[in-house]
């Protein structure tokens, strides 16, 4: 009989990937699920043998998709794919019940790996259905397309400052937006904290560049000194943190990129926008030139410190990112 396996991603692309990733000649009856709260409602129906699951994603994340199927103990196996690779990120879904955690981008050889560890690839049939049929009904558009790029680039970004800091960092849904540089301040999560500082560091290679930009609020600097961010011996440790913390995150985000694109980039020195100012003012701009906006809202300590990373490239250098996406398609 086949396995009845669920893949659930809210990133059409991640949907899209991990069915490819599946062993072929493994006997399933494949489906998908965009959210939470639609996997639970097909897992609620008993008829789904593995549930192959994400962790970030809106409204019902993975964690608490795995909390409602152990608390009400419905039959499925879980296993956690996801761009979180903080070690805390693989005990808390194992302790809420998921078999293993598997990083992303997911390579099949290590996913089979793991189906086989669990008994789950036991009988291969070579002349089974494949579980791939379906995969090009998948539409993905350019921008879903980077949504997921970055949140994998994102992971590996907060990993390192997980690291760093010796604390969980809740990571966020990437989002990916085109607007106009004078709008940009109306456009970011950050627009109702009254005083911030800002680095930003500019980046440029294969026809693609742009700029990534750190605020971060004067109220979370304190919060994050407590934890021994900045050595005793500096002499302006709020601007010591901005700095440090922009050059973590900054530097492991894009090289998680472009690792993903195939395109290496080279990046000037970072700039200070401003400190202690209104997100207004950091980012003034009289331009009406069109950029692409990926914001990425960091919240570290139960969400009482939290840092927005924006990444922006140019108008010009859309078309040259849109044709590396689409090698991921």
């Amino acid at each position: 009989m086949p396995t009845s396996v669920l893949i659930c991603d809210d990133s059409a692309l991640a949907r899209k990937m991990l069915a490819r990733a599946l062993p072929d000649t493994w006997s399933i009856n494949l489906s998908f699920a965009s959210s939470g709260e639609e996997a639970l409602t097909l897992v609620k129906q008993g008829q789904i043998d593995l549930l192959l699951l994400d962790l970030n994603m809106p409204g019902l994340n993975g964690y608490q998709v795995l909390e409602q199927i152990q608390n009400q103990d419905l039959p499925v196996l879980s296993i956690v794919i996801s761009g979180d690779v903080q070690p805390d990120a693989r005990t808390r879904a194992k302790q809420k019940g998921a078999l293993d955690f598997i990083r992303k981008p997911i390579e099949a050889q290590q996913l089979e790996q793991v189906l086989r560890e669990f008994g789950l690839l036991q009988e291969l049939q070579s002349t089974a259905q494949s579980p791939t049929q379906n995969i090009d009904a998948i539409q993905v558009n350019a921008e879903e397309t980077l949504q997921e790029v970055f949140n994998i680039a994102m992971g590996q970004a907060g990993a390192s400052l997980s690291s760093l800091l010796k604390t969980f960092i809740e990571l966020p849904v990437p989002r990916v937006k085109q607007c106009l540089l004078s709008d940009l301040p109306n456009q970011l999560k950050t627009e109702s904290v009254k005083s911030l500082s800002a680095i930003t560091q500019g980046f440029s290679g294969y026809g693609i560049s742009g700029e990534v930009i750190l605020l971060l609020g004067d109220d979370s600097v304190p919060l994050l000194q407590k934890l021994n961010f900045v050595p005793s011996d500096s002499l302006d440790p709020s601007l010591d943190l901005v700095v440090d913390l922009a050059g973590i995150l900054t530097g492991a985000c894009l090289q998680g990129v472009s690792e993903q694109l195939d395109a290496e980039f080279s990046c000037a020195s970072p700039v200070l926008l401003g400190r202690h100012c209104s997100l207004q003012h950091l980012l003034k701009s009289n331009q009406e030139q069109q950029v692409l906006m990926v914001e990425l809202d960091y919240r570290l300590l139960n969400g009482q410190v939290e840092c927005d990373l924006i990444v922006l490239f140019t108008e010009e250098s859309i078309p040259a990112l849109y044709k590396r996406l689409e090698y991921l398609q």
